[in-house]
């Protein structure tokens, strides 16, 4: 699947689901999709849970093993980071900033297609900054798109999240 197939099929699935419940939606017939018995969006729903554990742990070597080596990263207010070193480095320097504890996500939408995995949902953490002053509670929303291996394990490919909080004020 190319990059653009993949920016329209987001387009569509995201803006479709805001208006339309999941299992209501039409399916086309070319479109493979993970049934109700399927463990596929147990499997995604388990690797975004592991996300927020490495970041509750601040094990930038967790949080950069759940991306594909040629991932993409977009976090708030920063330049895109490119590649599963660069997310550990990325990581790493914000571990060094802040400890985080009790990030707590909420998935509002999780979709398979074929060996795609669309999710949309929100977060709430505190950040407690390692320099000292006061806990920071941030919230915000994230989009994750993930590829399912050969091995049938899934690996994020893109992730894009906001904040809605206001911003720190980094040292």
């Amino acid at each position: 699947m190319s990059g653009v197939q993949i920016a329209a099929l987001l387009a569509v699935v995201f803006s479709s689901g805001a208006c339309t419940p999941p299992l209501e939606r039409p399916r086309p017939a070319n479109q493979k999709r993970s049934g109700p018995a399927s463990t596929e969006p147990l499997a995604i729903r388990q690797q975004v849970e592991r996300l927020s554990a490495a970041v509750d742990t601040s094990n930038s070597e967790e949080f950069a093993s759940l991306f594909a080596p040629d991932a993409v990263f977009m976090p708030y207010n920063q330049k895109h980071v490119a590649g599963r070193q660069a997310i550990r480095a990325w990581a790493q320097e914000m571990f060094v900033l802040y400890d985080y504890d009790k990030t707590a996500i909420h998935l509002d939408y999780v979709e398979v297609i074929d060996t795609w995995a669309f999710v949309r949902g929100s977060y709430a953490q505190n950040l407690f900054p390692r320099s000292g002053g006061p806990v920071l509670h941030a919230t915000g929303s994230f989009v994750h798109t993930l590829q399912r291996q050969e091995d049938g394990s899934w690996l994020l490919s893109n992730t894009i999240w906001s904040n809605s909080s206001p911003l720190p004020q980094l040292p």
